[in-house]
């Protein structure tokens, strides 16, 4: 590739049909809001996954599968994680 180098950071492989989808769950403990974005083939698998990151399931709120335009626009370092709440804003304003 003539000196570029890959960094899945800033040039993402995009997502296909093949990769499991994402998941944004959000979580609402103690009168704040909580997201993570989840890779998993099913909503309840994307629960069980944010469970191991230390989300508690009797936090969660609600569950958005993102279909594949809008999955290719979210930074792969925001995928698997719990978000602060300026990273969520940011993604939103960055996925509409």
């Amino acid at each position: 590739m003539d000196g570029i180098r890959y960094d899945p950071r800033f040039m993402p492989k995009p997502r296909t049909s093949l990769d499991p989808p994402l998941h944004w769950l959000t979580f609402r403990p103690q009168d704040e809001t909580v997201v993570a974005i989840i890779s998993a083939h099913s909503p309840i698998a994307a629960r069980l996954k944010a469970g191991l990151l230390g989300m508690p399931a009797e936090h969660f709120a609600e569950s958005h599968q993102l279909d594949i335009a809008t999955a290719n626009k979210v930074p792969a370092d925001m995928i698997g994680r719990a978000l602060t709440r300026k990273e969520a804003e940011r993604l939103l304003k960055a996925l509409a």
